[in-house]
Protein backbone atom coordinates (compact mmCIF):
# COMPACT_ATOMS: atom_id res chain seq x y z
CA UNK A 1 0.00 0.00 0.00
CA UNK A 2 3.48 2.53 0.36
CA UNK A 3 3.91 1.66 -3.47
CA UNK A 4 0.19 3.11 -4.34
CA UNK A 5 -0.01 6.86 -4.63
CA UNK A 6 -2.39 8.93 -1.87
CA UNK A 7 -4.99 9.03 -4.49
CA UNK A 8 -5.46 5.12 -4.95
CA UNK A 9 -4.75 4.51 -1.12
CA UNK A 10 -7.57 6.99 -0.82
CA UNK A 11 -9.89 5.36 -3.36
CA UNK A 12 -9.36 1.76 -1.29
CA UNK A 13 -9.95 3.40 1.57
CA UNK A 14 -13.36 4.71 0.77
CA UNK A 15 -14.34 1.53 -0.73
CA UNK A 16 -13.38 -0.41 2.16
CA UNK A 17 -15.64 1.92 4.30
CA UNK A 18 -18.53 1.64 1.47
CA UNK A 19 -17.95 -2.10 1.83
CA UNK A 20 -18.37 -2.06 5.13
CA UNK A 21 -21.34 0.53 4.85
CA UNK A 22 -23.27 -1.32 1.86
CA UNK A 23 -22.79 -4.69 4.46
CA UNK A 24 -24.09 -2.73 7.54
CA UNK A 25 -27.21 -1.33 5.16
CA UNK A 26 -27.38 -5.27 3.83
CA UNK A 27 -27.60 -6.58 7.57
CA UNK A 28 -30.16 -3.75 9.34
CA UNK A 29 -32.57 -4.06 6.14
CA UNK A 30 -32.34 -7.88 4.66
CA UNK A 31 -31.12 -10.37 7.79
CA UNK A 32 -32.49 -8.28 10.65
CA UNK A 33 -35.80 -8.38 8.78
CA UNK A 34 -35.70 -11.72 7.76
CA UNK A 35 -34.62 -12.82 11.44
CA UNK A 36 -37.91 -10.67 12.91
CA UNK A 37 -39.89 -12.51 10.32
CA UNK A 38 -38.35 -16.09 11.30
CA UNK A 39 -39.47 -14.96 14.59
CA UNK A 40 -42.75 -14.23 13.99
CA UNK A 41 -43.38 -17.65 11.62
CA UNK A 42 -41.95 -19.36 15.05
CA UNK A 43 -44.32 -18.17 17.15
CA UNK A 44 -47.37 -18.43 14.59
CA UNK A 45 -46.02 -22.06 14.33
CA UNK A 46 -45.85 -22.64 18.49
CA UNK A 47 -49.50 -21.15 18.62
CA UNK A 48 -50.68 -23.74 16.08
CA UNK A 49 -49.12 -26.58 17.25
CA UNK A 50 -50.81 -25.75 20.67
CA UNK A 51 -54.49 -25.25 19.04
CA UNK A 52 -54.31 -28.31 17.21
CA UNK A 53 -52.70 -30.34 20.24
CA UNK A 54 -56.31 -28.68 22.08
CA UNK A 55 -57.97 -29.75 19.07
CA UNK A 56 -56.99 -33.18 19.58
CA UNK A 57 -56.94 -33.38 23.24
CA UNK A 58 -60.92 -32.73 22.17
CA UNK A 59 -61.25 -35.10 19.25
CA UNK A 60 -59.95 -37.93 22.33
CA UNK A 61 -62.28 -36.60 24.49
CA UNK A 62 -65.42 -37.04 21.59
CA UNK A 63 -66.43 -40.44 22.97
CA UNK A 64 -66.19 -39.63 26.74
CA UNK A 65 -68.78 -36.63 26.21
CA UNK A 66 -70.65 -38.57 23.96
CA UNK A 67 -71.43 -41.51 26.61
CA UNK A 68 -71.58 -38.37 29.37
CA UNK A 69 -74.37 -36.99 27.21
CA UNK A 70 -76.60 -40.90 26.83
CA UNK A 71 -75.94 -40.90 30.17
CA UNK A 72 -77.64 -37.09 30.58
CA UNK A 73 -80.41 -38.09 27.96
CA UNK A 74 -81.28 -41.52 29.60
CA UNK A 75 -81.78 -39.47 33.29
CA UNK A 76 -83.65 -36.66 31.31
CA UNK A 77 -85.72 -39.49 29.62
CA UNK A 78 -86.28 -40.86 33.38
CA UNK A 79 -87.79 -37.61 35.00
CA UNK A 80 -89.73 -36.90 32.03
CA UNK A 81 -91.54 -40.09 32.74
CA UNK A 82 -92.29 -39.46 35.96
CA UNK A 83 -94.05 -36.16 34.76
CA UNK A 84 -96.93 -34.53 34.68
CA UNK A 85 -99.59 -35.83 31.79
CA UNK A 86 -102.89 -36.66 30.53
CA UNK A 87 -104.94 -35.46 32.93
CA UNK A 88 -103.03 -32.93 35.16
CA UNK A 89 -105.20 -32.30 38.11
CA UNK A 90 -105.71 -36.11 38.77
CA UNK A 91 -102.34 -36.55 38.03
CA UNK A 92 -100.86 -34.30 41.05
CA UNK A 93 -103.41 -35.74 43.85
CA UNK A 94 -102.50 -38.90 42.56
CA UNK A 95 -98.66 -38.51 43.23
CA UNK A 96 -99.11 -35.98 46.00
CA UNK A 97 -101.54 -38.02 47.88
CA UNK A 98 -99.15 -41.57 47.20
CA UNK A 99 -96.24 -39.87 48.40
CA UNK A 100 -97.82 -38.20 51.62
CA UNK A 101 -98.61 -41.53 53.10
CA UNK A 102 -95.14 -42.30 54.67
CA UNK A 103 -95.94 -39.13 56.46
CA UNK A 104 -97.79 -37.59 59.22
CA UNK A 105 -99.31 -34.61 57.11
CA UNK A 106 -103.43 -33.92 56.10
CA UNK A 107 -103.32 -32.65 53.01
CA UNK A 108 -107.40 -31.04 52.38
CA UNK A 109 -107.59 -29.70 49.30
CA UNK A 110 -105.72 -29.14 45.60
CA UNK A 111 -106.08 -26.17 43.57
CA UNK A 112 -106.71 -26.90 40.04
CA UNK A 113 -104.09 -26.20 37.84
CA UNK A 114 -102.65 -22.63 36.68
CA UNK A 115 -100.33 -22.59 33.94
CA UNK A 116 -97.31 -20.55 34.84
CA UNK A 117 -93.85 -19.32 33.33
CA UNK A 118 -90.93 -21.52 34.37
CA UNK A 119 -88.30 -21.22 32.09
CA UNK A 120 -84.88 -19.04 32.95
CA UNK A 121 -83.10 -20.19 30.25
CA UNK A 122 -84.35 -19.01 26.07
CA UNK A 123 -85.76 -22.28 24.49
CA UNK A 124 -86.62 -23.92 28.04
CA UNK A 125 -88.54 -26.60 26.81
CA UNK A 126 -90.86 -27.26 29.66
CA UNK A 127 -93.80 -25.58 30.72
CA UNK A 128 -95.03 -25.69 34.21
CA UNK A 129 -98.39 -25.56 36.33
CA UNK A 130 -99.07 -24.19 39.65
CA UNK A 131 -101.30 -26.04 42.54
CA UNK A 132 -101.90 -24.46 45.65
CA UNK A 133 -102.25 -27.07 48.46
CA UNK A 134 -104.01 -26.42 51.60
CA UNK A 135 -103.94 -28.91 54.71
CA UNK A 136 -102.35 -28.90 58.29
CA UNK A 137 -99.61 -31.06 60.36
CA UNK A 138 -96.95 -30.68 63.07
CA UNK A 139 -94.36 -28.30 62.59
CA UNK A 140 -90.99 -31.41 62.31
CA UNK A 141 -93.39 -33.65 60.26
CA UNK A 142 -94.52 -30.36 57.59
CA UNK A 143 -90.61 -29.64 57.27
CA UNK A 144 -89.86 -32.94 56.63
CA UNK A 145 -92.61 -33.70 54.48
CA UNK A 146 -91.89 -30.52 52.37
CA UNK A 147 -88.04 -31.76 51.85
CA UNK A 148 -88.61 -35.51 51.14
CA UNK A 149 -90.81 -34.08 48.71
CA UNK A 150 -88.19 -31.39 46.87
CA UNK A 151 -86.06 -34.75 47.58
CA UNK A 152 -87.69 -37.03 45.63
CA UNK A 153 -89.17 -34.87 42.84
CA UNK A 154 -86.14 -32.78 41.42
CA UNK A 155 -89.69 -31.64 38.88
CA UNK A 156 -91.11 -29.99 41.67
CA UNK A 157 -90.98 -27.12 43.51
CA UNK A 158 -92.39 -25.65 46.38
CA UNK A 159 -92.43 -22.26 47.10
CA UNK A 160 -94.97 -19.55 49.25
CA UNK A 161 -95.54 -21.18 51.96
CA UNK A 162 -97.65 -20.37 54.70
CA UNK A 163 -98.45 -21.50 58.13
CA UNK A 164 -101.01 -20.29 60.38
CA UNK A 165 -101.39 -21.37 63.95
CA UNK A 166 -104.67 -23.64 64.92
CA UNK A 167 -104.26 -26.42 62.10
CA UNK A 168 -106.45 -29.05 64.63
CA UNK A 169 -109.72 -29.88 64.33
CA UNK A 170 -112.23 -27.70 66.19
CA UNK A 171 -112.10 -28.52 69.96
CA UNK A 172 -109.63 -30.53 69.48
CA UNK A 173 -107.71 -28.49 71.81
CA UNK A 174 -104.09 -29.17 70.02
CA UNK A 175 -102.81 -25.94 69.53
CA UNK A 176 -99.50 -27.45 68.17
CA UNK A 177 -100.52 -28.28 65.01
CA UNK A 178 -100.43 -25.62 62.15
CA UNK A 179 -102.26 -24.93 59.20
CA UNK A 180 -100.51 -24.49 55.95
CA UNK A 181 -101.19 -23.60 52.32
CA UNK A 182 -98.51 -24.09 49.73
CA UNK A 183 -97.84 -23.91 46.14
CA UNK A 184 -95.91 -26.20 43.98
CA UNK A 185 -94.67 -25.99 40.74
CA UNK A 186 -94.76 -28.56 38.28
CA UNK A 187 -92.90 -28.60 34.89
CA UNK A 188 -94.92 -30.55 32.20
CA UNK A 189 -93.55 -32.85 29.78
CA UNK A 190 -93.27 -30.92 26.73
CA UNK A 191 -96.05 -33.30 24.86
CA UNK A 192 -98.45 -33.03 27.32
CA UNK A 193 -98.10 -29.38 27.50
CA UNK A 194 -99.21 -28.98 23.83
CA UNK A 195 -101.73 -31.50 23.93
CA UNK A 196 -103.83 -29.51 27.08
CA UNK A 197 -106.75 -26.88 25.19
Amino acid sequence: MKNLSKEKQQQIIATAIGAVVVCGLIWYFVIMGQQKTLADTRKKIQETESQIAAADGLIKKKQAVADELGVAQKKIDELEEGMASGDMYSWVIQTVNKFKLGHKVDIRSYSRDEPVKVGVLPGFPYQGAKYILMGSGYYHDLGKFIADFENKFSYFRVQNLELAQGGGEVGSGDTEKLAFKLEIVVLVKPAAAAAKP
